[in-house]
């Protein structure tokens, strides 16, 4: 991830905070904020997991629109206002802006809304999926790239943050 896009993703995700709108940074990104082991582990995107919340959906993508980012759903322009039928098992929204991904899981495969917002905590004024969740998820997908994460954060103490 370039510098450019790591700042770019900072204020955006800022913005909606700002906006009022409820989230939480997941992803190897969250994971690179919180790890020093994991400080210079490669982040493609920027990961959000948000409530499956319609009239929330509505003014995320309207702020995001306003800003310069272009949503689709299924690699299909997003239609505002939306609707919960045209969400519902379609699971994230997909932002693209410059180069940069902002991917909006609103049905996580591995653990609901429910789960992840008691627990996430607040870091350079952002809310982030506690480290436990993040490798829980790691755990749950168990790919090559996971098992690495796992390892490097059980060899410098981190797994258990």
């Amino acid at each position: 991830m370039s510098p450019e896009h790591e700042q770019l993703y900072r204020r955006t995700l800022h913005a909606l905070v700002e906006a009022g709108l409820e989230f939480c940074v997941i992803g190897s990104l969250a994971l690179r904020w919180q790890c020093p082991t994991l400080a210079h582990w490669p982040a493609h995107d920027c990961d959000l997991l948000v409530p499956f919340d319609v009239a929330q959906l509505n003014r995320l993508v309207q702020l995001l629109q306003a800003t310069g980012w272009e949503l689709t759903l299924w690699q299909k322009p997003v239609p505002v206002p939306l609707t919960e039928a045209q969400l519902r098992g379609k699971y994230y929204l997909r932002a693209r802006w410059q180069g940069a991904i902002l991917d909006l899981s609103y049905e996580n495969a591995f653990m609901r809304w429910e789960e992840f917002a008691p627990e996430r905590h607040w870091q350079a004024g952002l809310p982030l999926a506690s480290v436990p969740h993040l490798l829980y998820q790691c755990i749950r997908r168990n790919t090559p790239a996971d098992r690495e994460i796992l390892r490097l954060c059980q060899a410098a103490g981190e797994a258990s943050s």
